[in-house]
């Protein structure tokens, strides 16, 4: 599948493509939470979509918390930078030369993301802090009992885990492993080669279990407080499995849509971006059907939801900007 592996060399390098980017893009960024609600009659009546930035600059990688509370990353006319709305208001968290990438934030207000040239670095409401000093280390995810886990690169890729002590190297073979999640329990999810292909493996606390061993590639894995698996598994068609965290597996979504960007809650949503063979748009699994949060003529990618129903993204309306929707 060829489109895969283009897919996901774009979407793991985002930061490059934006960095391209940066030297077209001139005018300052402005601040003020505009939430001006973004009217189609397509949309799904159930939820209010409001565009959370709105400025002449690049805003990319949201992730909303429990509280409402949604990090992303946001050029500021000079590098990319972090960025929080506390649900009233948009508040810069860094300001430097460096670039600030992918964040993400716990129940308890606390942002971990990629500082590049220095690693990991956390915020805690009140300063930052360096978290690792490998400035290969990326795609953290941090649950409310401040555990860390996240990718580094140390000859292969590997899955590396702060168990709030000390830290444990998950995976030690001589294959990349990506994208690793964790829920509050710390068990812990990624993806990673067999020398075949991509396969989904879990860390229930004690040991870990490879979900998934078949033919296909199987990708971009969630997981929630249940212990609820999703990701995308792809043969001629890209599927949505969801684990139940005894052993069986279902199929969500089984359509012809290219599918990316997988995120579960406590209630067993899923949303995910997918293809319609025009641009992106933004699904939500609620459980029992489909329902497709967005249709327009641009790109809505990255969605994350929260045990509230509330869906983050980013849309490409020229700029990149970031939309939320609230359920009704």
């Amino acid at each position: 599948m060829v489109w895969f592996d283009l897919t996901l060399h774009m979407s793991r390098n985002w930061k490059t493509g934006y960095l391209y980017m940066k030297r077209f893009i001139f005018i300052s960024i402005l601040l003020p939470v505009l939430f001006s609600v973004f009217a189609s009659p397509a949309l799904c009546q159930n939820y209010t979509i409001n565009q959370l930035t709105d400025n002449d600059h690049i805003d990319g990688s949201p992730y909303i918390n429990n509280l409402g509370q949604v990090v992303w990353s946001g050029f500021d006319g000079h590098d990319f930078e972090i960025f929080l709305f506390d649900g009233v208001q948009i508040i810069q968290i860094t300001n430097n030369d460096d670039e600030d990438l992918r964040p993400v934030i716990n129940d308890n207000g606390q942002v971990v993301w990629e500082h590049s040239l220095y690693g990991l670095y956390r915020y805690d409401g009140k300063g930052i802090n360096q978290f690792s000093n490998n400035y290969k280390d990326s795609e953290p995810d941090i649950n409310s009992r401040e555990q860390v886990v996240w990718e580094a690169d140390i000859g292969d890729k590997e899955i590396l885990f702060f168990d709030g002590a000390k830290i444990i190297q998950l995976s030690d073979n001589i294959y990349d492993d990506f994208s690793p999640h964790i829920n509050e329990q710390g068990q812990v999810v990624w993806f990673g080669q067999d020398n075949n292909d991509y396969e989904i493996y879990l860390y229930d606390g004690a040991q870990i279990i490879q979900l998934t061993n078949n033919e296909y590639l199987d990708f971009i894995p969630d997981i929630n407080d249940k212990g609820q698996v999703v990701w995308v598994s792809s043969d001629n068609q890209d599927e949505v499995f969801l684990y139940d965290g005894i052993g069986a597996s279902e199929i969500i979504s089984n359509d012809t849509y290219r599918k990316y960007w997988l995120s579960i809650n406590n209630n067993g949503q899923v949303v995910w971006e997918a293809f319609d063979d025009h641009d992106y748009e933004i699904f939500l699994y609620d459980g029992s059907k489909i329902i497709q949060l967005t249709d327009n003529e641009r790109n809505d990618r990255k969605p994350h939801i929260n045990d509230n129903g509330q869906v983050v993204w980013e849309a490409d309306t020229g700029n990149t900007e970031i939309f939320l929707a609230n359920p009704n």
